[in-house]
């Protein structure tokens, strides 16, 4: 279930959620994207953000419900993210090793992308044009630039199957993000409310062969 978990890490993220009006401009540095401006969070279970698709998921339903987000985000043009990440590694000694990290990201759809992530072992910024994909490492001052015409959905489906990146949350952005969270989910299950970071959110299970909790 390990791939699903990545796929939906940042599900409960979505109340540092944040619209804006036109994408910032991060200047000629591509690589600096913390400069975005700040405005009101916006979480799931926000009833002036989402009065309509909650509206149509009365019933306790998880993939109602995780629908209802999946449509809210897709019809925003431009968002801005904040968020904390956790990838959880297994060692052939059965050693549970977790990652944890925390960025920004600025998108634009359908093909402009800005993000910044940071970690104990990596400061990875990348950048996207619809053209060009620019990713820089300032842990390792290494920096790598290929072409990669087309939309973020196409980049982010390039990135994970030639160059091995997981992107946890990525399908998140993508235009057909309920298709992508739900594939392979047998089951569902809507456990209850729940706080993160202060913000009340809808507790999901999601699971195949072993559950995996959305927040």
């Amino acid at each position: 279930m390990g791939q699903l978990c990545q796929r939906v890490s940042l599900v409960h993220e979505l109340g540092q959620l944040r619209t804006a009006e036109e994408f910032p401009d991060g200047g000629d540095n591509g690589a600096d994207i913390d400069q975005g401006a700040g405005s009101h969070g916006l979480g799931a279970d926000d009833a002036h953000a989402f009065p309509d698709y909650l509206l149509q998921a009365q019933e306790p339903d998880a993939k109602a419900i995780l629908k209802a987000m999946s449509n809210y985000v897709g019809s925003q043009k431009t968002i801005e993210v904040t968020f904390d990440s956790d990838i959880e590694v297994i060692t052939p000694q059965l050693e549970k090793i977790q990652f944890t990290n925390s960025g920004e990201l600025l998108f634009s759809r359908p093909d402009k992308l800005r993000a910044h992530r940071v970690g104990g072992y990596a400061d990875v910024a990348l950048v996207f044009d619809g053209k060009t994909a620019s990713i820089y490492g300032k842990n390792i001052n290494g920096y790598v630039q290929f072409n990669a015409p087309g939309s973020v959905d196409q980049l982010i489906a390039a990135l994970r199957a030639g160059y091995g990146v997981a992107l946890p949350g990525a399908d998140l952005l993508q235009s057909n993000a309920y298709d992508a969270l739900v594939a392979g989910v047998m089951e569902a299950k809507h456990i209850g409310r729940g706080v993160i970071d202060g913000r009340e959110c809808e507790h999901l299970l999601a699971a195949d062969s072993s559950p995996v909790a959305l927040g």
